[in-house]
């Protein structure tokens, strides 16, 4: 199996009171390729709630399309 991986543009952001912000950069990157799941449950969750910890910022969205059969 490949998998492509896609670095895409920073995503910035504060977290902090206005008194004292502390700036966050996150470094998103897109994967495309194909996946067997092993566990539907926990796939099932992944893809309603996304992955990681930067889904604040745009980041763990988990998109599906199927894959056409030669």
């Amino acid at each position: 199996m490949a998998v492509d991986v896609v670095p895409l543009p920073p995503a910035i952001g504060y977290k902090g009171s206005s008194s004292r912000r502390n700036k966050i950069t996150v470094s998103p990157a897109q994967f495309d390729g194909r996946l067997v799941v092993t566990d539907a449950e926990a796939f099932a969750e992944a893809v309603r709630m996304g992955i990681g910890r930067a889904k604040a910022y745009g980041c763990g969205l988990v998109s599906l399309a199927p894959v056409p059969f030669v």
